[in-house]
């Protein structure tokens, strides 16, 4: 990459900045109990019957406990899922409700006769 990039970019960083794992567990630590909280509510996983939330909170407790860095990437990986799904209720929610009367047959538009 010498001579596309330049050099101050190229060189060895002047001071530690730490490595991703360890980012990962100091906002698993700070960020997330406050984000599960919230978005735990009411959880859709739990309406599916995907995970139990109670469950959940427990091994949250127990990771802020022992530090498991897999129960971290799990319960991170959950919340991933239960942000996708809510995402996707609410855009299905906000969608106009079609007339009782409407079909759709193949290769006719919506609401044609």
């Amino acid at each position: 990459m010498r001579g596309l990039l330049p050099d101050e970019v190229l060189a060895p960083r002047r001071f530690t900045t730490g490595v991703i794992v360890r980012q990962f567990t100091a906002a698993m630590r700070t960020r997330y109990p406050e984000l599960l909280t919230s978005v735990l509510e009411a959880p859709a996983l739990g309406e599916l019957g995907l995970i139990q939330p109670d469950v959940l909170r427990r091994c949250h407790r127990e990771y802020l406990g022992h530090g498991d860095e897999d129960v971290a990437l799990a319960l991170f990986s959950t919340l991933h899922a239960e942000l996708w799904l809510q995402a996707r209720l609410r855009a299905r929610d906000a969608l106009p409700e079609m007339p009782g009367d409407t079909t759709v047959v193949a290769g006719e538009c919506i609401g044609s006769q």
